[in-house]
């Protein structure tokens, strides 16, 4: 409740653009998240936080890694290191992602987020 009231005060701040943008974003079942270079959760959907149980408070600037299965995490540093030495490489991994329930195998697509110069940002 506390969150959602959180959100919709953000959205009041919002350009009438990036409020239709962060509508779909959040009413999408995909998980959609943005991360720093050191892979720190900068933004998360809902769907993303409702599959890991935690409010948007909880996650940001934690990073992802912390909610990879211990089994999995050298394998998606590994991905995560190759978007950072090639930021134009898209990437697919399937790894699993710790849950309240346990844990959860989820498909990624992903790439890195650069600004006009071409430098990473996200």
């Amino acid at each position: 409740m506390q969150d959602s009231r959180k959100r919709k005060q953000i959205n009041g701040r919002l350009t009438p653009s990036e409020a239709r943008y962060r509508g779909i974003v959040d009413a999408t079942t995909a998980f959609i998240a943005r991360g720093d270079p050191e892979g720190r959760f900068t933004f998360l959907n809902e769907a993303y936080r409702r599959l890991l149980g935690k409010p948007f408070e909880e996650l940001l600037g934690h990073s992802f890694l912390d909610f990879v299965h211990e089994d999995d995490r050298t394998d998606v540093l590994a991905v995560f290191r190759h978007t950072l030495e090639s930021p134009l490489a898209r990437v697919h991994f399937d790894c699993r992602m710790l849950t309240p329930d346990g844990s959860a195998w989820v498909a990624w697509d992903g790439s890195a987020i650069l600004d006009g110069r071409g430098v990473m940002t996200e």
